[in-house]
């Protein structure tokens, strides 16, 4: 494995240095702006509808920003985003009100996927085939670094120097990112187009879509998404409810993220091993007995184990879907193709707070666990029986570029 990472390319190291910031940035900014809605006097309900409100913005513009990668590039993309990211911190350096939390969380929304897809087109840019297995495993490890920096270093700065400071940091370290871009070389597909917007999205959403490697890839994350919003949303709240203290359910929720971040270089090793398709099902079985197995749980050690079980599938199956899709579309084609692939993900992630809140309303937290670890086995045995679900190969023939 490390001899793997040895043999990296200097474009991967640049762009896992412009993705560590960003993440930092991204996640020191995030938790700080509820708690500066609290502060400012706002209710529950009025910060749900605030992020609320703030999250269309990514589903409406996921197709048209991948589009738009063909006609900038990669570089000016990520520029972009890296500017829209820090002003959408700098602005709540001054008075917060509703209208401008709204602007400010609308443009770092867009702002994201703006760099997701962007990060994610240039990863893919630098190979094929097991190749581009271990970038995105390495890639996305070493990209959790900010995440878990980010939400430390926050709360340190906010504590010590108050939000105004903590803000103005936040969009000082996505600024430092445009080095990181400057020094990338741009791939010698991207850019170079100059048809609309338009007829790109005509062009390709329609075979891409009836690519069933591509349609597994991207049904493969939502239903991954889907399914772990149980954990996500309501782990916290049923440990609360048990008399968990607030240590112990920090500690079980990065242990998810550990799990997370130690399983995504693993990804060539279970595809040489198993083929993605087996390796898949495999992922949602075990998800599915962890987050089945959770309202039965009273102690630490089995929670951190079901921890392990649902952070092991997390790593993994997201990297599936994103070899897959780089391998089944051409390097013009392949930024729309991520997009479609954001889009599901922003739109599958405004349902299920709404099917898990109904089923927690109706039978009770636990049962959000129940239904998830139903809809995880019934993933597993869809992926392990299916012949639409063709990225199983270890490798999958590129697609002509």
């Amino acid at each position: 494995m490390l001899k793997d990472m040895a043999g990296l390319p200097r474009g991967f190291w640049l762009i896992s240095v412009m993705a560590i910031l960003e993440n930092i940035s991204q996640q020191a900014y995030r938790p700080l702006v509820p708690q500066l809605a609290v502060q400012q006097g706002m209710s529950g309900a009025t910060i749900g509808t605030l992020f609320a409100m703030a999250g269309i913005v990514p589903v409406i513009l996921a197709l048209p920003i991948g589009a738009s990668i063909n006609r900038l590039g990669i570089k000016r993309v990520l520029a972009i985003g890296a500017i829209a990211r820090g002003m959408a911190s700098l602005a709540l350096v001054f008075t917060p009100t509703f209208a401008l939390m709204l602007l400010s969380l609308t443009i770092s929304s867009g702002s994201l996927l703006l760099v997701e897809v962007g990060q994610q087109a240039y990863v893919a840019s630098l190979g094929k085939g097991r190749d581009t297995e271990r970038n995105f495993g390495w890639f996305t490890f070493v990209m959790g670094i900010g995440m878990v920096v980010g939400p430390l270093f926050s709360g340190i700065v906010s504590d010590v120097s108050g939000f105004r400071s903590a803000f103005w940091m936040a969009g000082l370290v996505s600024f430092l990112a445009l080095f990181a871009i400057g020094l990338l070389d741009e791939p010698s597909s991207s850019g170079g187009k100059r048809t609309s917007v338009v007829q790109d999205l005509r062009r390709t959403c329609g075979p891409m879509m009836a690519k069933a490697g591509v349609l597994s890839a991207i049904l493969l994350v939502v239903f991954l998404y889907f399914s772990l919003g149980a954990w996500e949303i309501y782990l916290p709240a049923l440990l609360a409810e048990r008399k968990f203290t607030s240590t112990q359910i920090g500690f079980i929720v990065s242990s998810f993220t550990f799990a997370t971040m130690v399983a995504r270089p693993l990804l060539s090793v279970g595809t040489d091993l198993m083929g993605r398709q087996r390796l898949s099902a495999v992922c949602f079985a075990i998800g599915a007995v962890a987050l089945a197995a959770v309202p039965a749980m009273n102690t630490v050690p089995l929670l951190v184990l079901a921890a392990v079980g649902c952070g092991i599938g997390r790593g993994i199956l997201p990297l599936v879907s994103l070899v897959t899709i780089s391998d089944q579309t051409t390097r013009e084609d392949r930024s729309i193709a991520l997009s479609l692939r954001m889009m599901a993900i922003r739109f599958e992630s405004m349902i299920h707070p709404l099917v898990f809140g109904a089923v927690a309303g109706l039978a009770g937290t636990g049962s959000t666990f129940t239904l998830a670890g139903a809809l995880m086995a019934a993933s597993a045995v869809w992926f392990y029986v299916s012949k639409t679900a063709r990225f199983g190969l270890r490798r999958l023939e590129p697609a002509d570029e």
